[in-house]
């Protein structure tokens, strides 16, 4: 359905009829109604923000961590809205230190993140998808990691 753009000048113009400059935004549309049509299209395939997962003491071998304080992630899990991609995982620690944390998608293992005498870790260009109403949950795996804190970047899928 075509956008109808208020009257310029006596007429009114569809916005399908309207230019749209592309040369400096990334777009591929050459009209307004595509390029609306393209922006929310691209909008939809963007992270909404980290998912937080953590633990406000050292998380030891076997530890779920936390969404929501004092709530461990295997009995409360993150719950999957619709359709999505994690596509990035980080974990940072309040001091170096060895240890890994696992992700779990329905109780199953699906990701594994490491610090090896590390703050900090990231890993990108994941592709774990997930449907609805699917549950995740953090727990360490081996180590030790003081007051573990693991962000996961969750995409939504069109």
């Amino acid at each position: 359905m075509a956008i109808k753009i208020p009257p310029v000048v006596g007429r009114i113009q569809e916005a399908i009829d309207t230019p749209f400059d592309n040369t400096s935004n990334g777009f591929a549309s050459d009209n307004v109604q595509e390029a609306i049509e393209e922006g929310l299209s691209s909008s939809v395939k963007v992270s909404r923000g980290p998912t937080i997962a953590a633990f406000d003491g050292t998380g030891t071998t076997g530890r779920w961590l936390e969404f929501y304080a004092n709530n461990p992630s295997n009995n409360n899990p993150f719950i999957i809205a619709e359709p999505a991609e994690l596509i990035a995982v980080s974990i940072s620690a309040s001091s170096s230190c060895t240890g890994s944390v696992g992700i779990y998608k329905n109780n199953t293992l699906i990701h594994t993140i490491t610090l090896t005498s590390a703050k900090k870790e990231r890993n990108k260009n994941l592709s774990v998808l997930f449907t609805d109403l699917d549950e995740i949950s953090v727990k360490v795996t081996s180590g030790s990691i003081p007051r573990p804190t693991v962000f996961m970047f969750i995409r939504t899928l069109p």
